[in-house]
């Protein structure tokens, strides 16, 4: 149809309309959620007001219960969508029994009349509505239910396969169609039994018009005649295999990769990290470089963080940290910053040549959860307070430690002569990451440091139910850590 022939169409549509006597337009019903233009011939326009303003499931839409029973559980006015006439209900059934008036019948939408409201009697109970019914066909008791044509699904019919539906009341799906993921229906299966049921006949047929046409071929020396569908050449696979689509698969190509320069001439490929702190992270070795640290100031900063998301960063080429492009950390604090004090502990912990760990001190190993918590919270903000209240806690997750690392070792911040030894290199260990380090890992604490770091952090989101017990800080601890990186670049200078 061309565009001229459709409006002449249209025009002629409406002047009829026009005059059509006792026909009016309908009015469009409103969605009180303004998520529709129009609610007519949806199942919502049945239910009530707060309902579909909720997006909940209203019990009007089900059985015509009025008021629904969510607004009865919430105490709220039951206003139906649809006004219609006939709105005033029957009285309540106390008020029958008794004969007398019930605010009920003059509109009243409430969960209980007035009458009853004076007498303080809870068993009020609205009567049906005048002029309204709540029979309604239930689409899903006939397709689905005992009310079916069919006892066996409509696949396990067609394909003649033993149906777990025995009986009509029993439910779908059946077992084959749940397990492959196909509709369990009980619509007729004609086109495939009609087609089976005449596949003999058209091999018989193709088979004497295979013959006819050889000897034809043979006498005209003619070219060969065409088959066609019509004339039952094909059997019932062909037909199908000629009905059925081909489907192309679409591989996404890979993102390329884009270079970008950030304000300080730092160059790198833009990329997605998983982070809790605000990047360019800066690390400081000697006590006259940092003015502020972020650890410090928040004792337990190192273990959450700013809360761990997704953000967009350039990757510098030296990879020595990253540089924010949007939504990250950098648009609502500074750059997170590590002391001298806070940078040296997780250095020697690097350091350590091997782990060996032991039992903690009994007073530190009856420490009590929500008191260590508490008095880390509101510790005093001295390098010293600070410092012993973290050497109570695990380095890897949010628990208390009970082992510490006992490897005698010599210290990274005493000069190259001095042969005294440190007792352990500070690493503290809760019994689940001991027995991690110890069994899972083998021993290998780069390798479980790497685990560790992959795994989710604490994040805003969090509503506790599945808590995050990884230390934010965990990637610090890495071989291979922007940490280390950041030292061995300044070692090399």
């Amino acid at each position: 149809m061309d565009t001229d022939e459709e409006r002449e169409m249209q025009e002629r549509r409406a002047f009829f309309r026009r005059r059509t006597p006792g026909v009016e337009d309908q009015a469009p019903i409103a969605d009180p959620k303004g998520e529709l233009d129009d609610l007519t011939g949806h199942p919502i326009a049945r239910g009530c007001v707060e309902c579909r303003k909720h997006d909940q499931d209203c019990s009007m839409t089900q059985n015509g219960e009025f008021p629904c029973a969510q607004c009865v559980e919430d105490g709220t006015e039951c206003r139906p969508i649809v006004e219609f006439s006939g709105f005033g209900q029957g009285p309540c059934n106390l008020c029958e029994q008794r004969d007398i008036p019930c605010s009920f019948e003059i509109g009243g939408v409430s969960s209980i009349c007035d009458q009853c409201l004076d007498d303080d009697n809870l068993e009020c109970a609205p009567g049906a509505r005048s002029g309204y019914t709540a029979d309604r066909i239930d689409l899903n008791r006939i397709l689905y239910g005992p009310d079916r044509k069919y006892a066996n699904c409509t696949y396990c019919r067609t394909h003649k396969k033993r149906c777990s539906l025995k009986k009509k009341e029993d439910k779908p799906p059946c077992k084959y169609c749940k397990k492959h993921s196909i509709g369990c229906t009980f619509d007729d299966a004609l086109p495939l039994d009609i087609l089976k049921k005449s596949q003999g006949k058209g091999r018989k047929k193709a088979a004497d018009a295979t013959a006819s046409g050889s000897s034809r071929r043979k006498a005209k020396n003619g070219p060969p005649e065409v088959s066609i569908p019509d004339s039952e050449f094909f059997d019932a696979e062909d037909l199908m295999d000629l009905q059925r689509e081909d489907d192309q698969e679409y591989e996404r190509e890979d993102t390329p990769e884009m270079e970008m320069e950030d304000a300080e001439g730092r160059k790198g490929f833009i990329t997605k990290i998983q982070t809790s702190f605000a990047h360019p992270i800066k690390f400081y070795t000697t006590e006259e470089d940092a003015l502020t640290c972020s650890f410090c100031e928040f004792p337990v900063f190192g273990f959450v963080g700013y809360f761990e998301k997704t953000i967009h960063v350039i990757k510098w080429h030296n990879g020595m940290g990253y540089t924010e492009i949007a939504a990250g950390h950098r648009e609502e604090h500074d750059a997170t910053t590590m002391c001298q004090e806070c940078t040296i502990p997780r250095l020697q912990i690097m350091a350590c040549p091997r782990h060996t760990m032991q039992q903690a001190d009994e007073k530190d190993a009856a420490q009590d959860f929500d008191a260590a918590a508490d008095e880390l919270m509101h510790a005093e903000l001295s390098a010293e307070v600070v410092r012993y209240q973290l050497q109570r806690w695990c380095s890897m997750c949010f628990s208390l430690a009970t082992f510490r690392c006992c490897v005698p070792q010599p210290s990274i911040t005493a000069p190259m002569d001095d042969e005294e030894a440190i007792d352990g290199c500070g690493l503290r260990l809760c019994d689940r990451c001991e027995h991690e380090l110890r069994v899972v890992f083998e021993g290998d604490f780069r390798n479980m440091a790497d685990a560790f770091d992959g795994r989710p952090k604490a994040s805003a989101e969090d509503d506790g139910e599945d808590q995050v017990v990884i230390r934010a800080d965990v990637g610090f601890l890495k071989a291979d850590g922007l940490l280390m990186k950041t030292i061995e670049l300044q070692t090399e200078d």
